[in-house]
């Protein structure tokens, strides 16, 4: 495929068996992108979304699993996902993801904020967070595990969290990588994992935009459940 884009599977956990799946999709080669940040997403996602359909095929190879997004509007509020499934759905106002059900792909796009994978250890539910500078000091991780907690009744115990490549010191002046562990580890949660990549000092694999000076691109984060059983919400 031309212009390839820079493609990190994401180890939800050491478990080759893990019933979850999250990738993160970085820069693409060559893709020449307009200064208007819009413009410039607008540009991205045709390209984004074949690669997607790559890592995660149907199985009759005539429907497209579903895709929703989250708007990314650098806030704390988080959107529950649950059918009925449309081809392509954007939540707006929303900066997290969350679902029980294992026919849908979950994104987020990033470009120095960190992408978040947060999932029960058996599949049974997970989240997909934004979570950067502000999102982080609003506390956008720990709304995600207290809702987990309260609609579908996950134990954070029971939660491998994961924080993909952000910006981070000396790159960025606040470690709000930091945090999130801070955050999760005051949750509750059972297993915390950082990549501990900054994505300032690697621009032949993510956009930055601090490094970039906000003439750039942005990384889309996915996640798809594989869960065999599912739980109810508490409504």
């Amino acid at each position: 495929m031309k212009n390839t884009a820079w493609i990190e599977k994401i180890t939800l956990s050491p478990d080759k068996n893990f019933p979850a799946t999250g990738f993160l999709v970085g820069r693409i080669p060559d893709l020449e992108l307009p200064t208007d940040r819009h413009e410039a997403l607008l540009r991205q996602q045709p390209l984004q979304r074949k690669i997607i359909e790559t890592l995660f095929p149907s199985k009759d190879r005539l429907t497209r699993i579903p895709f929703v997004s989250a708007d990314q509007c650098h806030g704390s509020d988080i959107a529950i996902v649950n059918p009925p499934f449309l081809d392509t759905k954007k939540c707006n106002q929303v900066d997290g993801l969350i679902t029980i059900h294992s026919e849908v792909i979950l994104s987020i796009t990033t470009a120095d904020c960190a992408p978040v994978w947060i999932i029960e250890k058996t599949g049974r539910a997970g989240a997909l967070i934004h979570s950067g500078k502000k999102g982080t000091a609003l506390g956008i991780v720990s709304k995600a595990i207290d809702q987990m907690q309260e609609v579908f009744q996950i134990d954070p115990y029971d939660c491998i969290l994961t924080i993909g490549p952000c910006i981070r010191p000396p790159c960025y002046e606040i470690d709000f990588a930091e945090t999130i562990r801070k955050q999760a580890a005051k949750a509750g949660v059972g297993v915390i994992q950082d990549e501990k990549i900054c994505t300032a000092c690697h621009l032949d694999h993510y956009y930055s935009y601090r490094r970039e000076h906000g003439k750039t691109g942005h990384m889309v984060a996915v996640l798809l459940l594989h869960n065999k059983t599912a739980v109810t919400d508490n409504g």
